[in-house]
């Protein structure tokens, strides 16, 4: 149900200009009684700021009644607004108020909240569940079993309404990790029990969806010896939602109780389900297939279950698939592959291969995203064999799938052997200077300290610094801003490998802070931002300290406001750089009367 406004609810211009004059407050007294609705749901809209504008103490003399009085209304509109912000009161009133600012919550808000989980409006009922929650987990063990079950119990024991004892299976499953104490193993399990063999079919559901949380929170043990009866008998329920919920529950329930139920009673469950009447049943099961093989050890794997995985890539013309399915497979393969182990490998391959030529670019997509973690999974020697072929066919495709590739670059190469990983270092130039997707030019400035460590010093010096250096420069500051945070890791590794390199690349940078553009200016003050921590302080006190403090008196603001940040934030009062202070005192109270404002503000004494 959605709520609308009749035209004599508008407000005239004049009403709204009078209104504008107003303080939250004086508005909440003058509209809170009005026969307008939009005028009452400005006021009821604002409570929350008014609470804030006027504290504690004015809220616990000035706001309780309107509170009720708001819970009274007939406008589900105004409810709504209400119960969303009823979580913010409770929070606001124990945060402020301790003992009595609890007391408060419990005398006052419970009432307006427990009316309004039994609204005739659904919007409403959501709204309150939500802020009932919310207010529940500030709550103690014992306040909860005073004022959360009895709630709970009166909603799910409702034979005339129900809506009730829907709202009841829905609050089971969202306070299940809310609960305290002892509450979900005793209570919380005894209405699930109840309410599984309700005569309504979405109060099932419900509970459905609540055992796959709650089994998540209360042991192997209990999960398997009550919990597990009442799951197995709601997937033989008659009402395909409920068995659709169960499909959906199935693999948080698998990860959690015994290994022996695990094989024994929902493997054979599992079968069942994923030939279901219903093609919303066996397109769930499907979407959950991956993950619950995943869930399983890989000896404990029934054939039946690795075939019906291997049907999913055909899609459309499986016996009891959906052309969704092959999505579903794509996704979680590197899960059932790691469950599998990579002898199993033989059998996967073929559907790794179909997936990776699908035409649904989103299929691809999502196994370009996952590309390195197939890698590693496989190995050198396998991943060299089967997984190349892929990893160039997913750099020539669309964006949409490069972005996968080129986003984990680094880990990917890092499974190759150091002779196969020198035939792909033009694909990393050629991302940095032919890509026009400046996007992948960030994704690889970002990996740049780890590429770094994959190839030896030679093709870093012939290949990767040349890159970096390209990088500063790009025409894109994104670009430029991801490659100076990886400057740092980057010359600490040349460093350790060769001095004299580390040297020549320190030489290479430094003319940044001199040249005519204010953008290379700029970068150059954001490397050294990000040197610090990777450099010995003599080094950077000899090599680019003074750089530095030229640059705090550039001409160009934004280059000087860098400069202040590093100059103030990180070298001001830092004792690797006792020998400088009296410098940086003097840099810091001539920035303190820069004619830039943010300049000024990096030079502020509570900014150090």
């Amino acid at each position: 149900m959605s709520y609308s406004f009749d035209e004599e609810d508008e407000m005239s211009e004049e009403e709204n200009m009078d209104d504008e004059s107003l303080s939250p407050m004086e508005r909440l007294m003058k509209y809170k009684d009005s026969h307008l609705l939009l005028q009452r749901l400005r006021v009821v809209k604002d409570l929350s700021d008014t609470a804030k504008q006027i504290g504690y103490e004015e809220t616990k003399e000035k706001l309780i009644k309107p509170l009720k009085d708001f819970g009274q209304d007939k406008e589900g509109a105004i409810l709504q607004s209400l119960a969303e912000q009823l979580s913010f009161f409770s929070n606001f009133f124990i945060e402020n108020g301790g003992s009595e600012g609890t007391e408060i919550v419990l005398s006052t808000l419970f009432p307006i909240l427990h009316s309004l989980l039994t609204d005739e409006h659904h919007q409403v009922r959501g709204a309150a569940s939500e802020s009932f929650v919310a207010i529940a987990s500030q709550l103690s063990e014992e306040q909860q079993k005073d004022k959360i079950l009895p709630i709970i119990t009166k909603l799910s024991k409702n034979t005339a309404e129900e809506e009730h004892r829907i709202e009841a299976g829905e609050l089971l499953n969202k306070m299940a990790s809310v609960f305290k104490g002892d509450i979900l193993t005793t209570f919380g399990i005894e209405k699930i029990s109840q309410l599984s063999k309700d005569t309504m079919f979405r109060v099932r559901k419900a509970i459905a969806a609540a055992i796959g949380v709650s089994s998540a929170l209360v042991g192997e043990e209990v999960v398997t010896s009550q919990l597990l009866p009442i799951f197995l008998n709601l997937t033989n329920d008659d009402i395909w939602g409920v068995r659709k919920a169960c499909a959906e529950s199935i693999v948080a329930i698998s990860n959690n109780c015994s290994r022996s139920a695990r094989l024994d009673q929902l493997t054979p469950v599992y079968l069942e389900l994923i030939k279901d009447t219903s093609r919303w049943v066996r397109n769930s099961t499907y979407q959950h297939l991956g993950p619950f093989i995943a869930s399983l050890d890989g000896e404990d794997i029934p054939p039946k279950l690795l075939e019906h995985y291997i049907g999913m890539v055909e899609g459309t013309r499986s016996q009891y698939g959906d052309s969704d399915t092959v999505k579903f497979c794509a996704f979680s393969f590197p899960g059932v592959l790691l469950t599998l182990g990579k002898e199993k490998w033989p059998t996967l391959q073929p559907i790794y291969a179909t997936l990776t030529e699908d035409l649904q670019w989103k299929v691809r997509r999502t196994l370009s995203h996952s590309l390195h973690e197939v890698a590693k999974i496989l190995g050198t020697e396998l991943t060299e064999t089967h997984l190349l072929s892929t990893f160039e066919l997913f750099l020539k495709d669309l964006d949409q799938v490069k972005v996968g590739v080129i986003r984990h670059l680094s880990e990917f190469l890092k499974v190759l052997s150091p002779e196969r990983r020198k035939d792909y270092v033009d694909t990393l130039i050629e991302i940095q200077v032919h890509g026009a997707n400046w996007r992948f030019r960030k994704l690889l400035a970002k990996q740049l300290g780890t590429l770094a460590t994959l190839f030896d010093i030679s093709t870093v010096t012939s290949s990767i610094i040349p890159m970096a250096i390209q990088l500063c420069e790009d025409q894109v500051t994104t670009v430029r801003y991801a490659v100076t945070q990886e400057l740092g890791l980057f010359l600490r590794h040349l460093n350790s490998v060769d001095e004299a390199v580390a040297s020549k690349f320190i030489e290479t940078i430094l003319p940044f802070s001199t040249r005519s553009s204010c953008y290379d200016r700029q970068t150059f003050a954001m490397i050294c931002e990000n040197l610090i921590e990777h450099v010995e302080p003599q080094v950077f006190e000899s090599k680019f300290f003074q750089p530095l403090v030229e640059l705090s008196r550039d001409k160009v603001p934004n280059v000087r406001f860098i400069a202040a940040r590093v100059i103030v934030g990180q070298l001001y009062d830092n004792d690797a750089f006792g020998t400088l202070q009296p410098e940086i005192q003097r840099i810091k109270d001539t920035l303190k009367s820069d004619d830039d404002r943010e300049v000024r503000y990096f030079a502020r004494p509570d900014n150090c």
